[in-house]
């Protein structure tokens, strides 16, 4: 981890150990973006916990989706 500042450290370190994601915005259709990373996570050893960015149906997520 050459170069890397402090902050950037300790972000590599939390996600070597994460071994789930959600990936909030996610979607089913393969020409998305989205699902190209949901896709790449999951081949590489990740769970990935789809979340839908619909603010009607997650009141939760009001605070993530601008």
């Amino acid at each position: 981890m050459r170069n890397l500042r402090r902050s950037d450290v300790k972000v590599r370190r939390l996600l070597d150990g994460a071994r789930t994601i959600a990936v909030i915005g996610a979607s089913r259709r393969r020409s998305d973006r989205s699902w190209t990373a949901v896709d790449y996570l999951r081949r590489n050893g990740f769970d990935v916990v789809p979340v839908r960015d619909d603010r009607r149906r997650c009141p939760a997520c009001r605070s993530l989706v601008k």
